[in-house]
């Protein structure tokens, strides 16, 4: 499980990386590697509870109302960094479709397809809508899917 994490915070930071300053990258790797520490440690508790490494966590403030999020899915860590958001996901549902749903909605609120790439279980969409950024990573689980979303400005 910890591999796999590590793989996923990899590929949010790939693609966070072109999102802008790394101050945002870094404190995604930061966290993931904090949460595979406390794993090490036999802290279990916060490194994969119910709704996954994270934790449950809120949006950020300001985050926009044209970036979808996955009905039923619990929000698992979210940060700010001015112009940068993260959002981590996590749901039950197969990452086929939760893919399909996202491609829908970023389509229908405007946003358009930059660049797109899938490599076993992980599916990464990049789109652009004037001047930001929305980076979604989807990843799928034994037990459902991770999604992670970056918005830049």
């Amino acid at each position: 499980m910890k591999h796999l994490f590590l793989a996923m915070c990899l590929a949010v930071a790939v693609a966070i990386s072109g999102c802008g300053e790394n101050g945002l990258m870094e404190q995604v790797e930061e966290r993931a590697k904090e949460a595979v520490e406390r794993a090490d440690n036999g802290d279990e508790g916060d490194a994969e509870g119910e709704y996954g490494i994270f934790g449950s966590a809120s949006l950020p403030d300001g985050f926009p109302d044209d970036v979808h999020i996955y009905e039923g899915a619990a929000i698992t860590h979210s940060s700010r960094d001015g112009g940068r958001m993260v959002v981590a996901l996590r749901t039950g549902d197969e990452a086929t479709n939760v893919l399909e749903a996202y491609e829908e909605k970023a389509k229908a609120d405007g946003w358009e397809l930059e660049a797109e790439h899938q490599m076993g279980g992980v599916a990464n969409r990049s789109y652009l809508k004037g001047d930001r950024r929305l980076v979604v990573n989807i990843n799928a689980q034994e037990d459902g899917t991770v999604v992670n979303l970056a918005i830049s400005e």
